[in-house]
Formats: structure tokens, sequence, C-alpha cells
């Protein structure tokens, strides 16, 4: 597998059952995070979420893709239409997993360039 390009930008998403965890970066040394509670409301944290990752992209730069890890089941179709997302105003690649955390979201996400 190939690896994605130095400084590239890609943001993570860590989905939890209490928590959202969220970074931008292009490497661990270099990264904005922030969380969320996960409260009853999943539109108004998934709102909070775009939001944050938009902001993110006008403050560093185009993002390149964005991984997903989730606590629980997700797509995993390579074919599917989820693999490519609509976030807020702009479409990156996204890759979705199982129990990946944050540090596997952004592995996602960089694996989704490569």
């Amino acid at each position: 597998m190939n690896k994605p390009p130095k400084n590239t930008l890609v943001g993570a998403i860590e989905a939890g059952g209490t928590k959202f965890v969220c970074a931008v970066g292009t490497c661990p040394q270099d990264l904005s995070r922030t969380k969320f509670p996960s409260g009853n409301n999943p539109g108004q944290v998934l709102s909070a979420v775009t939001n944050w990752l938009c902001e993110q992209q006008r403050l560093r730069g185009k993002l390149q893709a964005v991984g997903i890890g989730s606590f629980g089941p997700v797509d995993f179709d390579r074919d599917s239409p989820t693999l490519k997302e609509d976030i807020g105003n702009f479409i990156v690649p996204s890759l979705l997993g199982d129990d990946a955390g944050l540090c596997g979201a952004m592995a996602l996400a960089q694996q989704s360039i490569a």
C-alpha cells in the first residue's frame, strides 16, 4: 500500500457512545482536536462535528480525507456510496471502521488517499 504524500491534511472522527472525538492534522505531532458529547440529539452532534471540520478546513486548508471510527457496526462495502460523503461544503473520501478509535480513524483517512 502506498503512503499519502507528506503533510497531507486529513480528518478523523471517533464516534463513541458518550462523545465524538474529532481531529485534523498531518501527523500525530500536528493535531487539532476537540470533542462533543453524544447527548440524545444525533443531528445536533453531527452538525457540531461538521461545523468544526469546516472551520478547521477554513483555518488549515482543504482536507483530503476523513476517517470515521465507530463503536458499532458500519458499512464495509467498498463499492458503497457511503465511502464518499458530502460533509458540510466539501466532499472528501471517507472510510469507515468498526472500533477504530481516533488513531484508527486517522489511519483510515490516510489509507483512503494512498
